[in-house]
């Protein structure tokens, strides 16, 4: 532990690359210390190694592999380098093991999302929300999700009912920012709806940075 107390410590002041020396060095003394790896895996995400975190991702469930965590960690970053596909079945995986990991369903909407894969999106977030129905940013990924599909209407709800969870900061930021997208679209074939949008951008800067 002294080593991994070390790397956490490095990791908390910026010094990636001496945390994750420590972390190898936990591991030199024990190769099964999961907390080693995952540690170490989350801070090679940091420096942008995200294949060198999965490599450790792998190694921590090989050695339990019943952590919900660990493959939704893996599923993370597969998604960052594009795997989105290979994400979804991480997550999967990570729901079989605990099927009210709320955080798991959400990062698997983002994942459907990027493959175009919209309605299993707003399915997720549909599961994500009976499990949290207060999280905002829940309604936010539903309302990107509906967007995709052109539910333009259904999209500006979602980012209402995530502006009424979160009045200020980043969730109620994203919120109008989307929901200025989306009224731009309707402004289309719907007279004033541009001048809203115009509205929620500038809620929306008014807001940033949080």
């Amino acid at each position: 532990m002294e080593f991994i107390t070390k790397g956490n410590n490095l990791y908390q002041e910026g010094k990636l690359e001496e945390a994750i020396a420590s972390y190898d060095e936990a591991i030199s003394h024990n190769p099964e210390d999961l907390k080693a790896y995952v540690a170490k895996g989350v801070a090679l995400e940091k420096t942008g190694k995200y294949e060198e975190a999965i490599d450790c991702y792998d190694k921590a469930i090989s050695l339990d592999p019943d952590s919900a965590d660990f493959y939704n960690k893996k599923g993370l970053a597969l998604s960052e380098i594009g795997k989105c596909g290979e994400a979804v079945d991480c997550f999967d995986k990570a729901i079989s093991l605990d099927p009210n990991h709320t955080k798991v369903y959400c990062n698997k909407a983002i994942a459907l999302n990027e493959i175009g894969k919209h309605q299993e999106a707003v399915d997720c977030c549909d599961k994500a929300i009976s499990l949290d129905p207060n999280d905002a940013d829940l309604y936010n990924n539903k309302g990107i999700s509906l967007h995709a599909m052109g539910k333009y209407e259904e999209a500006v709800h979602c980012y209402d009912k995530a502006i009424s969870l979160e009045a200020e900061g980043p969730g109620a930021y994203v919120a109008y920012l989307n929901k200025c997208y989306a009224f731009e679209q309707i402004g289309k074939y719907e007279a004033g709806k541009l001048e809203e949008a115009i509205g929620c951008l500038t809620k929306a800067n008014s807001l940033y940075p949080y």
